[in-house]
C-alpha cells in the first residue's frame, strides 16, 4: 500500500490529507474535516486540474493584460496550451470579463482578461 500526502486548497483549513492507495485505486482518504476535502484528494490524485494565468501582449507595444482560464486545464495539457497562448496577440480596449481565447485547445475552457487595459 502506498500513501501520498497533500494539503487541501478547497477550504481555509487547509487540511493535511493522507490519501492511502492500492496501485491506481485510493483505499481511503485521511484528515479532511468536511467532504470537500475527500473529493479535492480524490481529484488532485486521479485527474489533477489547474486553472492557468498569464498575460497576453497587447498590440506591439510592451504593453500586457493579465488573463486566466474561466475553468480548469488537466495538468498535463498546461504547457500546449501555454505555447498557443503565447503567440496571441490582443487590442485595446480590454474590459475585466471580456473573452479573448474562446475553447482554448477545445478544451471547453476560455481565456478571458482579468483587467481593463485602456
Amino acid at each position: 500500500m502506498e500513501t501520498r500526502k497533500l494539503t487541501c486548497i478547497s477550504c481555509p483549513l487547509g487540511c493535511d490529507l493522507c490519501v492511502e492507495m492500492e496501485g491506481k485505486e485510493i483505499l481511503n482518504v485521511l484528515g479532511n474535516n468536511c467532504k470537500r476535502g475527500d473529493i479535492f484528494a480524490r481529484n488532485e490524485i486521479l485527474a489533477p486540474k489547474r486553472t492557468i494565468t498569464t498575460t497576453l501582449p497587447v498590440g506591439y507595444l510592451h504593453e500586457t493584460v493579465s488573463v486566466k482560464t474561466d475553468g480548469e486545464v488537466p495538468k498535463e495539457k498546461i504547457f500546449e496550451c501555454l505555447k498557443t497562448i503565447r503567440k496571441i496577440r490582443v487590442s485595446k480596449p480590454i474590459k475585466i470579463g471580456d473573452v479573448l481565447v474562446e475553447n482554448l485547445e477545445n478544451l471547453g475552457v476560455n481565456i478571458v482578461a482579468t483587467e481593463n487595459v485602456i
